[in-house]
């Protein structure tokens, strides 16, 4: 009897060996998205002034830009399609805004919620969520920037091309916190600190590989 069940053994972990050689996971489709657009909006901001020497805070001062301003945005999302129309994968690119350059890293999401047919145009909604770093903006002295949340939800219209690409039209909603310090040596007022919120409105074109 133990012969037999050492037999049924060693050939159940023989089947089970050859089985994962054999088996292979399945590959998930590579989904890349890059698009170039405008950013349309206004900044707003909180700035504080101390006094160094005698540490003394002044009231916050509301401040926010005096008219709707356009500024350039380059946006690229990478991800794998885990589900027949959703995609998770990072976010990245480069926004400029009044009082920087703002690189973007952030978590995405991209799922297609209108598709009449699987080669036909298609609508997108989209999710991204992260941080915007400064380390592309210009550096000095007296001034330290730092960055903040980021949060953009997006609807893209999707028009297929040749060999699987797509030509893609985008509008997106995007808040982007960061804030900066900036002092002045010979200045009674010597530190002044800003926090700011960009809340803008995104007009893109771009394509889907």
């Amino acid at each position: 009897m133990k012969k037999v069940v050492l037999l049924l053994i060693i050939c159940v972990s023989h089947s089970l060996c050859s089985f994962g050689q054999d088996y292979k996971p399945p590959k998930l489709p590579f989904v890349s998205q890059t698009s170039l657009g405008v950013l349309l909006g206004r900044d707003l901001g909180y700035s504080y002034y101390y006094n160094g020497s005698t540490s003394v805070k002044y009231p916050p001062v509301y401040e926010q830009s005096p008219e709707t301003v356009a500024t350039f945005s380059l946006e690229t999302f990478n991800g794998l399609q885990y589900f027949p129309k959703t995609a998770f994968g990072i976010t990245t690119g480069v926004d400029l805004y009044q009082n920087g350059i703002m690189l973007p890293l952030a978590l995405g999401l991209r799922h297609i919620i209108v598709e009449k047919k699987p080669k036909g145009s298609k609508i997108q909604a989209g999710l991204d969520a992260g941080y915007g770093v400064t380390w592309l903006d210009s550096k000095t002295d007296f001034v330290k920037k730092k960055g903040g949340i980021l949060v953009s939800p997006k609807l893209s219209f999707l028009f297929p091309g040749r060999n699987g690409s797509a030509f893609l039209v985008s509008f997106a909603y995007k808040l982007q916190k960061s804030s900066s310090t900036q002092t002045f040596p010979d200045d009674a007022v010597s530190i002044t600190k800003t926090s700011n919120t960009a809340k803008r409105f995104g007009i893109s074109v771009g394509f889907q590989f």
